[in-house]
């Protein structure tokens, strides 16, 4: 297949207009989304050049584009009228229950903050990971034969 021919194949399920009208809040959350997405592509453009460019980092642009991440947040929070105080409390609450000892690869796969309706383990590796659906390889060793567990069995296992 060439570009032009997946050009025109692709365009069958092109939208042309979304076919519903979007509120003004609605409009502006997603210009805020988009503005925070924009703004780590900045970020991760600076990490990009510092480290595999090898070009000097400099923090002040890095303070820049973090500030204009956190106007977009905060806008965000404004149009959504959330507290981001309070959502910056909470986060910290969720991370002092996910990782009490601070980080651990081993809390980072068991995330007892958030529990999930399957629980997946490979028996090649003893990798094992939380989703709803099951992963077609074992993210660790790329074994195909990841067995599911309840969750509450998960809980007593060594994971």
């Amino acid at each position: 297949m060439d570009a032009s021919e997946y050009q025109k194949l692709s365009a069958r399920t092109l939208v042309d207009k979304p076919g519903f009208e979007l509120s003004n809040r609605q409009l502006m959350i997603l210009w805020d989304a988009i503005g925070i997405s924009g703004e780590a592509g900045e970020i991760a453009e600076l990490v990009k050049k510092g480290i595999f460019h090898r070009h000097i980092v400099n923090s002040i642009e890095f303070r820049k584009e973090i500030g204009d991440i956190l106007w977009y947040v905060a806008a965000l929070c404004t149009t959504l009228s959330l507290d981001l105080s309070e959502i910056m409390q909470e986060n910290i609450e969720k991370l002092k229950i996910r990782y009490p000892n601070g980080f651990s690869v081993e809390d980072s796969k068991r995330r007892v903050d958030k529990e999930p309706d399957r629980f997946w383990k490979c028996p090649d590796c003893d990798f094992s990971i939380s989703s709803d659906i099951r992963p077609n390889l074992c993210p660790e060793c790329g074994g195909p034969n990841l067995e599911l567990y309840p969750f509450s069995k998960s809980l007593n296992s060594n994971v």
